[in-house]
């Protein structure tokens, strides 16, 4: 019976190992497929401006130094769009670009600039009205007018994607804008504003949906980091009435660390946008501060239009995915005690066999160019130098 016991237990623990790397995983692809909108931003104001007046934009932006590649965009909500043969009708908010349809949905396929007779719809609403997931080619009519559906797509709400012609009457009232090249993205996107005297603006910078992603994502390895450095403040804390062990624990974990960092992949920046650009600004902090409050305060009662509400869901999923390894974690590490070599041996060996169907399903769900770096090395290596410190 306590056999069965000792293999239930370790069973449960492998499951809840497994179930944490695999939710590491997925919170790293998140996060890969957030980093395109890095450096992109989203000027949203009370112009009215039709197509003629963004063609002229676009005309002096092109001639213009340092350009900005820029898409108008506009979302017109609660319409109805139909099938182009059957009586299949579904309510969808239309969301009208002019120009590059990557800047308003980076993480969304493209619709090519010019393509006005075709579309992007989200895959319920393909569903609805074809009976289908896989509608690319499809023909719906909204407004009179059918289009081609060009691809689907993965949304919570209906969504349609369409290109304005010149004959069109919407009027645009925001603007995307790629601004990867400046090193302040928001503080290029208000001077593109004050350039085409774009009043009462506000700017959503999309690397701040990237920037919580990827801090979540590494978030478990930076929690392993602090862990590590406890272990050897500890053991040297034990030799403090010796002053070279004790210096040389300190020195050890010093050394543990580096090679941690350099292995995993960590990496800590700090936002260019939060250094004072002059040492005697000690007012800096303080207007800083106010200033990201009243954004931050804008951007939570402003209306969530659908490229916005698509980020925070993907931002969403890479924090809770990563918040609840954390837990995970903590509780196979809690459990499971590596008391010898040959049990430190097994540990990595079944970590490793773990991780690799993890990164694979995570890919399944979630495919994306994501480093996993950092889950083949970080748990191994705590593992490892708790071992060899308290051995």
């Amino acid at each position: 019976m306590t056999g069965l016991r000792g293999v239930s237990s370790a069973a449960l623990r492998l499951g809840v190992l497994f179930l944490a790397v695999l939710l590491w995983a997925l919170s790293c692809s998140f996060n890969s497929v957030l980093s395109v909108v890095k450096g992109t931003a989203v000027i949203h104001c009370n112009a009215s401006l039709n197509f003629s007046d963004v063609n002229k934009m676009r005309t002096t932006e092109a001639g213009a130094n340092n350009n900005i590649n820029f898409t108008a965009w506009q979302q017109t909500d609660h319409q109805t769009i139909r099938h182009s043969e059957y009586v299949r009708v579904a309510t969808a908010d239309v969301v009208t670009v002019f120009g590059d349809t990557k800047l308003v949905f980076p993480v969304v396929q493209s619709l090519s600039a010019g393509d006005t007779a075709g579309c992007l719809l989200d895959k319920e609403t393909a569903y609805n009205i074809f009976g289908t997931y896989k509608a690319a080619g499809y023909r719906l009519q909204y407004e009179n007018k059918t289009y081609i559906v060009r691809n689907v797509f993965a949304s919570s709400e209906a969504t349609l994607v369409i290109q304005a012609d010149a004959l069109s009457d919407v009027v645009f009232s925001k603007i995307s804008l790629d601004v990867s090249q400046s090193a302040y993205p928001k503080r290029a996107a208000e001077e593109f504003a004050s350039r085409y005297n774009l009043t009462d603006f506000i700017v959503e910078d999309n690397g701040t949906y990237s920037g919580a992603a990827a801090f979540f994502a590494a978030l478990p390895a930076w929690i392993l980091a602090a862990a590590l450095l406890l272990i050897m403040l500890r053991e040297a804390y034990r030799y403090r009435e010796m002053p070279v062990r004790f210096l040389f624990y300190l020195l050890v974990g010093a050394v543990i660390l580096t090679v941690y960092f350099l292995v995993s992949g960590l990496r800590f920046s700090f936002p260019q946008s939060m250094v004072p650009t002059r040492w005697s600004d000690f007012e800096f902090w303080q207007r800083l501060f106010m200033q990201n409050k009243q954004h931050t305060l804008q951007m939570l009662y402003m209306k969530k239009e659908k490229p916005a509400i698509l980020l925070i869901q993907l931002a969403a999923k890479a924090i809770g995915s990563s918040l609840v390894t954390v837990l995970l974690l903590w509780y196979t590490v809690k459990k499971h005690r590596v008391s010898t070599a040959k049990n430190l041996f097994n540990t990595v060996f079944f970590y490793f066999l773990i991780t690799f169907f993890a990164v694979l399903l995570a890919q399944k769900f979630v495919p994306s160019a994501a480093s996993f770096q950092m889950l083949w090395v970080c748990i191994p290596f705590f593992y490892a130098v708790r071992f060899y410190a308290h051995t």
